[in-house]
């Protein structure tokens, strides 16, 4: 079920970045195929079965040696991926463009901001914890 909510969160997001004629957008967003491209109802059931994943992965242990143990490997699953991602971006944003070379506006709004970059303080701080 959580592969289905991820799966429908991901076809809503793909078919509204693209541009189709109004017919078939309607189609999509508001007519038969809508009950299947509801992204908040499936963020919040994602949500829901991950939590309960989780909660019931840590409930398993009974000791709180067990517990713990629970949490050092939640952290080294998640973190080294936080921490890769987070990397991949800060230096893909010394690419970004500041504006469209051709002297309009850019096609992304947040474009111009998308290119500012954290000191080393702040590169530590995120780095250390995601926050």
């Amino acid at each position: 079920m959580r592969g289905l909510a991820a799966m429908m969160v991901f076809l809503s997001h793909g078919l509204g970045s693209l541009t189709m004629p109004d017919a078939a957008r309607s189609f999509f967003f508001s007519g038969p195929a809508s009950p299947f491209l509801q992204p908040l109802g499936a963020v919040q059931l994602f949500f829901l079965l991950s939590g309960f994943c989780l909660a019931s992965s840590a409930s398993r242990g009974g000791s709180a040696g067990e517990l713990v143990q629970f949490y050092v490997r939640r952290v080294f699953r998640i973190h080294p991926t936080y921490v890769f991602a987070f990397l991949v971006a800060w230096g893909a944003s010394f690419f970004y463009l500041r504006e469209d070379p051709g002297g309009g506006l850019t096609p992304w709004p947040f474009m111009a901001w998308a290119s500012a970059h954290l000191d080393g303080s702040q590169i530590l701080r995120s780095l250390l914890y995601p926050s």
